[in-house]
């Protein structure tokens, strides 16, 4: 019913050990007789009766009350403190939003998935990513350097580009693609500029046209056709 110092009573089968079980404490309510008591059931392991130290996978300790509560059921592990949604692991499928401790169904576009199924951070040139390091896309304005797989910006003179940062994909008003990607102030002579501002070859018996398909002056010695504006 006793135990001499510094053995503990263990109130399971009544015998005398120096050190109680992890999910019990050392009771000292009658401090001639400390003995060894369960804690709580919703604690893993415990100071006392109500006040939980630690908790099980998919519980955290509310600090308000000192006691185990579940986790959100997104959560596989959770934050010790008042809210149960702050996820610290994901049960699967989800997968871990790491900046808002939360669990997701997919990242970001500006993010990648680790192999922990982490929500992480594309390298800051890249819009979308394959991992930390290689770009998938860039933002408008930006192309993807093939050697180092990051997005560099493009040259000024264009508004989108690729390969490299003067292969111009289209220009910043008022200019105009030219056929070699770069842009001019007005397409060449013997070239017209589409609906998106592209430089069309014109056709081959006009000298300057309107479109593909209508000439507006002729070389030498040739005149527009009514009929076909040839």
């Amino acid at each position: 019913t006793s135990c001499d110092s510094p053995y503990f009573l263990q109130t399971k089968d009544k015998t005398c050990v120096d050190a109680c079980n992890s999910n019990q404490y050392i009771d000292t309510t009658d401090i001639t007789i400390p003995k060894c008591s369960d804690c709580n059931i919703l604690c893993l392991t415990c100071t006392d009766e109500m006040i939980c130290k630690t908790c099980a996978d998919g519980k955290f300790l509310n600090t308000n009350t000192l006691l185990c509560e579940a986790c959100d059921t997104s959560c596989a592990t959770c934050e010790n403190g008042t809210d149960k949604t702050k996820c610290l692991s994901c049960s699967s499928p989800l997968y871990y939003q790491q900046l808002e401790k939360k669990c997701v169904t997919e990242c970001y576009s500006n993010q990648y998935l680790n192999s922990s199924n982490i929500c992480k951070a594309c390298n800051s040139t890249c819009a979308t990513c394959i991992d930390g390091i290689s770009c998938s896309t860039c933002s408008s304005g930006s192309f993807i350097n093939s050697e180092s797989g990051l997005c560099e910006l493009c040259d000024s003179n264009c508004k989108t580009c690729n390969v490299s940062k003067t292969a111009c994909l289209s220009c910043n008003d008022p200019q105009y693609l030219q056929t070699n990607q770069t842009c001019q102030n007005s397409c060449l002579p013997k070239q017209y500029p589409d609906l998106t501002k592209k430089c069309q070859p014109c056709n081959i018996s006009c000298l300057s046209c309107i479109n593909g398909n209508s000439c507006s002056t002729c070389d030498d010695g040739m005149y527009i056709d009514s009929k076909s504006n040839y």
